[in-house]
């Protein structure tokens, strides 16, 4: 799926949209973009943002993170929402961390510590999608002097944040892409829809995910 540009969606009185922010490597075409499009048939306005592919060794920079997350905060307007994956939930951190304000951020198989803090007025709500088994997060958490860890596979461990919810799924083969294939994508784009249309701040809670 290729999300509309920006310049095809936003008008002045536009309502939030769903930004899709992929991992490394990726274009998006096999995640964040299907799960925009199950969006998407929901009623959601979305926007793919695409940075371009980076490999390993130039995502592990931190002057190239907060390079794409300064672009991704340019590109949303406070209240967007975010739908991340792998490498993309740390660019997400990073718009965060530049000013970027944003509704609910959903962060599947995050790259990145599971210590790391969010800003205050950066998110309303975050959603870290977790899974023991993911193994292609083991290689990076292992280096040192880096931003790469294991969030994705235990959640979120840092000091208590009440706009943070852990989902940790069954484990499973292949973990770290799961998530956006078969029946498994069109629970995400439920939950998620059902999620948004939810009265704040009281949303969807305690909802098990699928194995």
């Amino acid at each position: 799926m290729n999300a509309p540009s920006s310049s095809e969606l936003r008008t002045p009185n536009s309502v939030p949209l769903i930004l899709g922010v992929n991992g490394i490597r990726s274009d998006g075409s096999r995640n964040t973009d299907l799960l925009l499009g199950e969006l998407r048939l929901h009623g959601h306005g979305v926007l793919d943002f695409d940075y371009g592919r980076v490999n390993f060794f130039t995502a592990r920079r931190v002057a190239r993170q907060k390079a794409i997350g300064h672009r991704l905060r340019e590109v949303s307007k406070p209240g967007d929402h975010v739908v991340a994956h792998s490498y993309g939930c740390l660019v997400t951190l990073r718009a965060m961390q530049t000013g970027a304000r944003f509704g609910h951020v959903w962060l599947f198989a995050p790259a990145m510590d599971s210590d790391f803090t969010f800003p205050w007025s950066a998110a309303q709500r975050i959603t870290i999608v977790h899974c023991k088994t993911d193994l292609a997060l083991v290689g990076g958490s292992l280096l040192w002097r880096h931003a790469f860890g294991n969030m994705g596979r235990f959640g979120y461990q840092g000091p208590y944040d009440h706009r943070i919810r852990n989902i940790a799924v069954e484990p499973r083969f292949l973990a770290h892409s799961a998530y956006f294939k078969g029946q498994e994508l069109s629970h995400w784009g439920e939950l998620i829809d059902r999620d948004l249309r939810a009265p704040s701040p009281e949303r969807t809670a305690g909802i098990s995910a699928c194995g």
